[in-house]
């Protein structure tokens, strides 16, 4: 699980972590250090050794010295070797030029101890390749020791002999000293942190609340309302953020007042498609209703009268729903209010098959229902306009060179009606079929594309549901669930 810091609590863990790290970097550094300057001050003090050692045998060689004979094994200078060797505190060993032991300052730990009893060869050969002396790091059991070797030579300059000293020292005192001062250290910066963490408080309430401030202005950012610019005196990073946030906001107040021109440009030019539409939606019956009359006129049909009633009756409805949509839109109202009461399907929907039946244009329309009583909660007007765009829609989807059918069934289900209106006509693409229910989206090269979003947007607003099923070249069925009333 991740945790998320504020700002504050990371400058306090990076304050503190900055004073750690140091301490850190600083306590080994100098501990390092210690052991540095420690293993390098018993070289030098075993090389300064080694040169008073040398130059004091070479003495006692030119003091004691009998032609071409050296003293190497005699007692005089076995008990030298000793004085010399309590003198500088070291044990002296002597070899010969191939590596043997000769004698020893302290034969009997030599030879009791598990020291080298012969020069190592690899010294051998650094001596004989020219190299003055060899420091080694030895071991004897488990103890660690320095150990150098070089040559004694003779008044020509000649190897006579090895000269070995074996410098044992304990890193004790330097770690003591490194211990004692890593504690005066650590105190120090206990001391340091506390500072730091008190400025990292501060240092932090400026810079948030800053931040804060500029945060909550943000938040308070509105499209609709003249938003205040923030003041900031310095020119630091800070100041560079609300001279950027005050553009911002002058730039936001144009974008919404260009924004809201278009918004009420496009609210006119969507008011004027749907009022053509709702226009359109009576002006259908209506013409139907005259086709129909005119028809009847013309075969002399006996009931001529009764069907001038019925268009007397359609006309006036027609022409009182074009009466409301203009007093609604003549006051800048919404179009026509909804009057939900219990209308019956079964009615409304024969009803407004008649006015399609005899259009002449040769698709056969049959409406499949035995249910006299079938009621829903709607608006009548509403319910009469979506099923005049289905059954116009589907007039319009069949080829005049097909013979054509619609079929409208009405269907009882356990809390719903379902009508389904069928037709035989060219089908919906795959490709528009997602797209077919957004305004302003047509498949036909008339019309505003409202009729089918309208329609959809009617039957949502009763809690129905509307869907089609659709094969391109076959037909399309329009499907509509209604909640019983």
């Amino acid at each position: 699980m991740k945790v998320a810091f504020n700002l504050t609590w990371r400058i306090y863990f990076s304050m503190f972590m900055l004073v750690l790290v140091s301490f850190i970097i600083t306590g080994a550094a100098t501990y390092f250090n210690f052991i540095d300057q420690n293993e390098k001050y018993h070289i030098e003090r075993l090389n300064r050794k080694e040169a008073a050692i040398l130059a004091s045998i070479n003495y006692y060689f030119h003091q004691e010295r009998e032609g071409e004979f050296f003293p190497f094994y005699t007692k005089e200078f076995v008990d030298k070797i000793n004085e010399f060797s309590d003198i500088h505190a070291l044990t002296i060993n002597i070899f010969d030029l191939n590596g043997i032991l000769i004698t020893s300052s302290d034969i009997i730990e030599y030879e009791n101890s598990s020291m080298e009893k012969f020069v190592p060869q690899q010294v051998l050969q650094n001596l004989k390749g020219g190299q003055e002396s060899v420091l080694l790091d030895q071991q004897r059991g488990k103890e660690d020791h320095l150990a150098v070797y070089s040559y004694l030579r003779n008044l020509e300059g000649t190897p006579i002999a090895i000269i070995n000293m074996p410098y044992f020292f304990s890193l004790e005192p330097s770690n003591n000293e490194a211990y004692h001062f890593l504690r005066r250290l650590s105190l120090f910066y206990l001391i340091l942190l506390l500072p730091a963490l008190v400025l990292g408080f501060y240092l932090s309430q400026y810079i948030t609340k800053s931040l804060r401030t500029i945060g909550d202005k943000i938040k308070t950012l509105r499209l609709n309302q003249k938003n205040e610019e923030l003041s900031w005196k310095s020119k630091d990073e800070i100041g560079l953020l609300v001279e950027e946030y005050n553009k911002k906001v002058n730039e936001l107040e144009k974008s919404f007042r260009l924004l809201a021109q278009s918004e009420r440009e496009l609210a006119w030019r969507e008011m004027a498609k749907q009022v053509a539409h709702e226009i359109k939606n009576p002006l259908t019956p209506m013409k139907l209703s005259v086709q129909q009359l005119e028809r009847a006129w013309n075969d002399n049909q006996t009931d001529f009268e009764d069907r001038i009633k019925r268009f007397s009756i359609t006309m006036t409805e027609q022409i009182e729903t074009l009466t409301k949509i203009a007093n609604e839109f003549s006051s800048f109202a919404k179009m026509p209010k909804t009057k939900i009461e219990r209308i019956n399907l079964n009615t409304l929907v024969a009803t407004t098959i008649n006015l399609f039946k005899e259009t002449g244009s040769g698709i056969h329309l049959s409406f499949e229902s035995s249910f006299d009583d079938a009621h829903v909660k709607a608006d009548k007007t509403e319910m009469q306009r979506v099923f005049i765009n289905l059954f116009k829609n589907a007039f319009q989807a069949i080829p005049e060179e097909k013979k054509g059918f619609i079929k409208v069934r009405l269907l009882d289900f356990a809390n719903s009606w379902k009508i389904e209106v069928e037709d035989n006509g060219e089908g919906i693409p795959d490709k528009m079929k997602e797209s077919l229910f957004i305004p302003n989206f047509t498949t036909k090269s008339t019309g505003m594309g409202l009729g089918l979003a309208m329609v959809k947007n009617i039957i949502d607003n009763y809690n129905g549901n509307i869907s089609f099923i659709s094969k391109e070249g076959e037909g399309t069925t329009f499907t509509i669930d209604l909640p019983k009333a």
